[in-house]
């Protein structure tokens, strides 16, 4: 059977394929619209990449709508016509076809066979001929999206064989850029404390975007995300946390479960293996879970009934607030008592807030000062009472600094301080005990980034102080210090924020997200590495 095959570099507005997912099957719309054949050829595509430990294809309506009139424009001649006699010209089919545009923008490969081949020699072909027939195209880990379409031969063709087939495969770097359409539904909360961000809307649906090296996005891919994706289809989530360092994502859904996902080298998803996961995989079957904080190497949780739980590394730190064990694949209660409020898992260090409105620490809290030497704030393997006040209202730990809020609205912040995080005015080394920042008493909300801090006044404004060489801080400028809390903007209407290594995000009263500050893959506006933000950018809705 004569096959021909050529490849080409060009493609359309695939707003699909960036909001497909990870799923290998095709949905019930696209399954209506397409041929057992042609679902059959993708099903095959799909085990055969998965025996090689590649991610599933994801079926894209627009990738088969392509497929279906390159593969009637071959059977009417018009593409030989317009191509030459090898149809390798690409770029005047497009332009035919009203993609001209799009070309250089996006990209993808076509695959197109002529005969009346079965899919599953089709598949075969594919799989056992190599780059000549379009093999590795197939099985290659750049594409991410699918569409194939089989069209007859018309009544009249001279055409001898019975059918074209067409396979669209888009690339993924390229469908980064692909800006979803999303509808109109409120964020109520976000994270986003190292390279990769994850936010719930107010349908309960979680979505992720930026650094995805090891499935911490959730959305069952390792591909970075430049555009928010909505990751799984569940829609109960309620709360979500990202580690410090190490990318990883830990979640609470409305049933009380605790799920994880991304890397797990120390344990610190607690689904007891060491496993990678890149879909949520819940923990355990306990249905109490409250709340839950990612560190750098371990996690902290708090349980409806009080008690204190943690995991991952412990090694040499005293993280978990107990001497042993060193490290943990699942999750271990520490202590006996039954008060704790909130925690928050710093970087080998921890903090917590009981019922009682007291303080507590525990684990290796040093910070590095400006001489590059280590200096120890504690160094604990037990939690031990910071201070004596008790009407603690919460707290945030980072790389190497603490802010905490007062029940009466004034905020406070100890630790590093070389780069003017704690917002006390100046750039001391470091603090040992909290310190109050500015006399303000109307603080609402307050999370401390790697060595930055950002916070929300009762008022709706929001400030922030300390490293903004990436522009994290997000006053429009970019400046190595800011010892005192700085206004960001004019608006009085935010919510809350979230300040994680040279990156910040905040929701405001109205649903809308926003984000700045370092570009590693994707802020979320659809940009790359080449452009940090040093001013808030809307994402979403």
């Amino acid at each position: 059977m004569k096959r021909t095959i050529f490849v080409f570099a060009l493609f359309a507005a695939l707003s699909g394929c960036a909001t497909g997912g990870g799923g290998s099957a095709v949905s019930a719309q696209s399954a209506a619209a397409q041929s057992a054949a042609e679902q059959r050829v993708f099903e095959l595509i799909n085990i055969e990449r998965t025996k090689n430990g590649g991610d599933p294809l994801v079926w894209n309506d627009t990738l088969a709508s392509i497929s279906r009139a390159h593969s009637e424009d071959m059977l009417r001649g018009n593409f030989l016509k317009n191509t030459g006699s090898d149809g390798s010209n690409d770029r005047q089919w497009a332009e035919r076809a009203g993609i001209g545009d799009d070309i250089l923008k996006y990209s993808s490969r076509i695959l197109v066979y002529r005969g009346d081949n079965t899919p599953e020699q089709m598949v075969q072909t594919w799989v056992t001929s190599g780059t000549s027939q379009g093999g590795l195209s197939v099985m290659s880990q750049s594409y991410n999206c699918v569409g194939i379409a089989i069209v007859p031969r018309p009544a009249g063709s001279t055409d001898r064989n019975a059918a074209y087939w067409t396979v669209f495969l888009a690339e993924m770097p390229k469908l980064k850029f692909v800006k979803p359409q999303y509808t109109d539904v409120p964020v109520i909360s976000v994270s986003a404390r190292y390279r990769h961000y994850l936010a719930i809307r107010a349908d309960g649906t979680l979505w992720a975007w930026g650094q995805n090296f090891f499935g911490e996005l959730g959305d069952g891919t390792t591909t970075e995300r430049y555009y928010p994706v909505q990751a799984g289809t569940a829609n109960n989530w309620a709360s979500v946390t990202t580690g410090i360092n190490d990318g990883y994502s830990l979640a609470v859904k409305t049933d009380g479960t605790l799920w994880a996902f991304g890397p797990n080298f120390h344990g610190q998803l607690g689904d007891g293996t060491r496993e990678t996961r890149k879909s949520p995989v819940q923990i355990g079957t306990d249905r109490n879970w409250k709340s839950v904080s990612a560190g750098s190497l371990h996690t902290l949780a708090v349980k409806t009934d009080g008690t204190l739980w943690a995991w991952g590394s412990n090694e040499d730190s005293g993280a978990f607030g107990a001497a042993t064990p060193v490290i943990s694949w699942v999750p271990v209660q520490i202590g006996t008592d039954r008060n704790w409020a909130s925690v928050s898992a710093g970087s080998g260090f921890s903090f917590g807030i009981k019922t009682d409105g007291t303080l507590w620490g525990w684990g290796h809290f040093e910070v590095l000062d400006s001489l590059r030497v280590w200096r120890t704030i504690f160094k604990r393997n037990t939690p031990v009472q910071i201070g004596t006040a008790n009407n603690w209202a919460s707290v945030s730990a980072n790389l190497n600094h603490v802010v905490a809020l007062g029940k009466d609205g004034t905020l406070w912040a100890f630790g590093g301080n070389v780069f003017g995080q704690l917002g006390i005015g100046s750039n001391d080394d470091y603090k040992t005990s909290p310190v109050q920042v500015g006399t303000d008493r109307n603080w609402a909300f307050a999370s401390a980034g790697s060595l930055f801090t950002a916070a929300v006044k009762t008022d709706g404004t929001l400030w922030a102080w300390g490293n903004n060489d990436l522009g994290q801080i997000g006053n429009g400028t970019k400046s190595a210090r800011n010892p005192v809390p700085v206004k960001i903007g004019t608006d009085s209407n935010w919510k809350s924020v979230s300040a994680g290594d040279n990156r910040t995000a905040a929701v405001k009263t109205d649903g809308t997200l926003w984000t700045w500050g370092e570009n590693f893959l994707g802020i979320g506006d659809g940009t790359d590495t080449t452009k940090d933000s040093y001013s808030p950018v809307r994402v979403m809705p």
